[in-house]
């Protein structure tokens, strides 16, 4: 099947695959994508790093190459990073988190090694190997310390989870250079866990849970924690994710209530209440949610995306109250009406015994990117392949930007003029520069203030100095207070 006008890729992963199985043909061929022959595969994250999709989990394999839990797409061929990162069971997902911050690629997750070298659940990748930030994060490999997620905020890079520092308990800690500032965090009593984290308006979002059961939404700016939540009610079930979109905050998660109002699975914190994060009912609507209360199947919105005008969210969302009619993913419309995205997302076991994940989604080669647990859909028996969804308009509109993106440029690639675009969210410095691959400074296209919102730059595939520059590959990268975004462009005579 041809590819037509596509918008979201997923990932699937197959169980005890003794061969390397024939692709599905719904869809793009996305290379093979990932494999695990001993054990059940899973994409945990994934993200773009200088034009290429990484995707991060449990996986030894991706399209025909060997690989260790970390893989990189560059749109033709998977290929690894270095050794990998290495969990400590067979069992466990060594990478849980991935992020390109300053133009470096980052990951987090319990892997405690990649092979040899002290990366102990953070770690950043150097051209050619993974190295440590610092030495650990915590004090030994038996430690029972998690991280789970990483961004950036206000320069800084952050993460979250739950770590112990010398006897004392954090969930939230600071990158300060040549060490980790671990913050105090009230809001959790010091014996909780956040998995999930998002910027807007100057304040870093988290989503987290305390060890004696209450479900948590906090925001911090730096100085001073708020807390929007504190539920220990049943009715919260868990929050699993947290995404700023179009100037408001957004929650996901197995709930059916937030603070006594009946929300199923997805909110929108409007600065004062919780209310739907969507138009309608879920069960009235697409989806079905099987029960009155989360149960052990956990139904629910795992992973939240914002994409130009639209919320993408993933997880395990059930369309009928039958086991044959799964779907695991669902876009949000600008005026808050749910779509359903592609077909359905079939079990990982025979005989239902596991339903179908998503666990990850990204934005990467102009596509969305889904990975999770899962390995068929509408009909497709194969246990590997990349599935494509109905097509659907993911043109970024950035009226409220919540994040700073820079999008793919178009054309790309080009001869000899392109667009480059990128959205800020908040105003202030940004420069926007062109650099040949040995990372020589050819063109600055801006550097200066500009406004939040939507901007735009042409390239007519010249240097500072007027003159054409030969055919090949360059990279387009944006400097602001959030960090470096780049994106690569292919100059072809």
């Amino acid at each position: 099947m041809s590819r037509v006008h596509p918008v979201l890729i997923l990932i699937a992963a197959g169980l005890a695959l003794l061969a390397h199985p024939a692709l599905a043909e719904w869809g793009v061929d996305l290379g093979g994508g990932v494999a695990l022959p001993s054990y059940a595969p899973v994409v945990t994250c994934a993200t773009e790093f200088e034009g290429d999709l990484v995707v991060g989990g449990r996986f030894d394999q991706a399209g025909d190459v060997a690989v260790t839990n970390v893989a990189r797409w560059n749109g033709t061929t998977w290929s690894g990073l270095g050794s990998g990162l290495v969990g400590q069971t067979m069992y466990s997902t060594p990478v849980s988190g991935l992020a390109t911050i300053d133009g470096v690629l980052h990951a987090v997750g319990p892997f405690y090694s990649s092979f040899g070298a002290s990366a102990n659940h953070v770690a950043r990748w150097n051209g050619a190997e993974w190295e440590p930030l610092a030495d650990t994060i915590a004090p030994d490999l038996d430690s029972l310390d998690r991280v789970a997620c990483l961004i950036t905020f206000k320069g800084h890079l952050y993460i979250g989870g739950g770590m112990d520092n010398e006897g004392e308990y954090f969930e939230l800690a600071r990158w300060a250079g040549d060490g980790w500032d671990f913050i105090p965090s009230p809001v959790f009593g010091n014996d909780g866990y956040i998995c999930s984290m998002a910027v807007l308006h100057d304040r870093l979002w988290v989503v987290g849970r305390t060890y004696w059961g209450h479900q948590i939404v906090a925001n911090w700016d730096g100085e001073s924690w708020t807390t929007v939540l504190d539920d220990e009610s049943n009715e919260s079930g868990q929050l699993r994710s947290v995404c700023a979109h179009r100037g408001s905050i957004y929650i996901g998660g197995t709930f059916t209530a937030l603070d006594g109002i009946p929300i199923d699975l997805l909110a929108r914190w409007t600065g004062s209440v919780w209310e739907p994060g969507y138009s309608g009912s879920l069960a009235d609507g697409f989806w079905f949610f099987n029960g009155p209360e989360p149960t052990w199947v956990q139904c629910g919105v795992y992973k939240l995306l914002s994409v130009g005008d639209r919320l993408i969210a993933g997880g395990l969302l059930v369309h009928s109250s039958t086991v044959e009619s799964l779907c695991s993913k669902m876009s949000i419309t600008r005026t808050g009406i749910i779509e359903p995205l592609g077909g359905n997302l079939g079990n990982r076991w025979s005989g239902g015994v596991m339903w179908p994940m998503v666990y990850a989604l990204g934005y990467a080669l102009g596509d969305v990117i889904i990975g999770g647990d899962f390995n068929e859909g509408d009909g497709i028996d194969h246990t590997l392949g990349c599935l494509i969804g109905q097509p659907f308009d993911l043109s970024p509109v950035g009226v409220f930007p919540s994040t700073t993106v820079l999008y793919a440029p178009v054309p790309n690639p080009f001869n000899p003029h392109t667009t480059l675009r990128f959205s800020l969210a908040s105003a202030g410095s940004c420069r926007l520069e062109i650099y040949d691959l040995r990372g020589r400074l050819v063109r600055a296209l801006w550097d200066g203030f500009r406004t939040s919102g939507d901007h735009r730059f042409a390239w007519n595939g010249r240097d500072e100095h007027g003159h054409d520059l030969a055919s090949g590959i360059y990279l387009a990268r944006l400097t602001t207070n959030d960090g470096t975004q780049a994106r690569k462009l292919v100059l072809a005579k």
